[in-house]
């Protein structure tokens, strides 16, 4: 594809369906918790809450992360936009319910300072530090999303950098951590393969992003590379993953195509030259 990847629907329709997605998912993981508590009660009373709603959120991260790979700073993505933001809101909930629930508002109870979790025995955050970044992060970003255009490219840097670490934390939580139940990691699982796909596919359908977080780090890592090592003596895999990188830089600087520049003085242009039959 030639052209950026256009979501359609107009931004109210799209900002409305991801709440309804939002809601019923908020009122399933309550509705469960609520039934799980009822049929195999716990002594933290706000476990289930914890488990359903974090269930919840990564449900809303996996097609915001899709949407993510297949947005371009030249393009909106309000899909994109809207599910990031009620993923995040999910996430609040989540954190609400481990904080102020499980763990009774104790700041001494979630770091365990003081033996302080043997007053809230429900309070089981083993990485607090991480979350409280991931949830800072998110959370600003999802401010720049809706004051700052796309287009900027440190945002979207730090976009592809935000959206790369709760890929990572998320995968990290539900599949490889040691007290993740099957369900939980069917789920990481399953996002992982979904967000995997959509990847793989932006890569063969889509011209590169060159403000994505991925091109910058190819450009780049090449740029230092060939500082130390001219490309034409890198080992021929090499040399032609440093070939690609010059093309993201000449394509960056509109010197692979100049049919889409404006003309500002008309008559100038010669006619296209009509392909050879």
């Amino acid at each position: 594809m030639s052209k950026p990847d256009n979501f359609h629907g107009s931004s109210a329709a799209i900002f409305g369906f991801a709440f309804a997605v939002f809601a019923v998912l908020m009122v399933l993981a309550h509705s469960f918790a609520a039934l799980e508590q009822r049929l195999n009660p716990n002594l933290d009373s706000f476990y289930d809450l914890v488990v359903f709603t974090i269930w919840a959120c990564i449900l809303l991260l996996t097609p915001a992360l899709c949407f993510h790979v297949f947005s371009r700073s030249d393009a909106s993505n309000n899909y994109w936009r809207a599910f990031w933001t009620f993923g995040y809101l999910a996430l609040l909930v989540h954190l609400y319910w481990a904080i102020a629930g499980s763990c009774g508002g104790s700041i001494d109870a979630i770091y365990n300072l003081d033996d302080a979790r043997k007053l809230h025995s429900g309070c089981i955050v083993e990485h607090p530090s991480p979350d409280f970044f991931l949830a800072g992060w998110w959370g600003l970003d999802v401010i720049l999303a809706w004051v700052l255009s796309d287009n900027i490219k440190w945002v979207r840097v730090q976009r592809g950098a935000v959206h790369l670490l709760a890929f990572a934390m998320f995968f990290g939580a539900f599949v490889l951590a040691d007290k993740a139940g099957i369900s939980a990691r069917l789920l990481g699982i399953l996002m992982a393969i979904i967000v995997v796909t959509c990847f793989v596919i932006r890569l063969v359908i889509s011209d590169n992003d060159p403000k994505s977080l991925l091109m910058v780090l190819y450009v780049k890592f090449f740029r230092f590379l060939n500082l130390l090592v001219i490309w034409h003596k890198l080992p021929t895999f090499l040399a032609v993953a440093n070939l690609g990188a010059l093309r993201e830089v000449l394509r960056a600087k509109n010197l692979h195509n100049t049919s889409d520049i404006p003309v500002t003085v008309r008559g100038s242009s010669r006619p296209m030259v009509p392909p050879l039959a």
